[in-house]
């Protein structure tokens, strides 16, 4: 039985990588579809219709279980969502923000850290407990 598994073992090995490629491409895919819908209406329509041909292209690499196809499309689709998110970034510094509020990069809100105080200094406190 183990002679037969490790004869079995580089046939395995293949299928296991070609079920990983598969699940990342769809991941992609699916990845793509979400951010079309949640930021497709803030995006160049260049850029909208390059992620949509590309995950077009991979969906169909997908079905057809290429593994080249499938790898030259979900770079491509990588390609034009890091292009998207470039251009949603500018737009986002031009307006002061992801909601064109006063936050931005070197314009944050305060922080107090977590702590709760005004000043956002810590509080260091001893629980005590009087029953004992």
């Amino acid at each position: 039985m183990m002679r037969e598994a490790e004869s079995h073992a580089d046939e395995d090995k293949k299928r296991r990588e070609e079920i990983e490629a598969r699940n990342r491409a769809d991941q992609a895919a699916y990845g793509a579809e979400s951010f079309l819908k949640e930021s497709g209406d803030k995006l160049p329509a260049a850029d909208r219709e390059a992620i949509e041909s590309a995950r077009v292209a991979l969906k169909t690499a997908i079905d057809a279980n290429d593994q080249t196809a499938m790898n030259k499309a979900l770079e491509d689709l990588t390609q034009a969502q890091h292009k998207a998110a470039a251009a949603l970034y500018q737009q986002a510094s031009a307006s002061g923000g992801p909601e064109g509020g006063p936050t931005g990069p070197g314009n944050t809100p305060p922080s107090d850290g977590g702590h709760g105080g005004p000043s956002g200094d810590v509080i260091d406190a001893e629980v005590v407990d009087d029953k004992q």
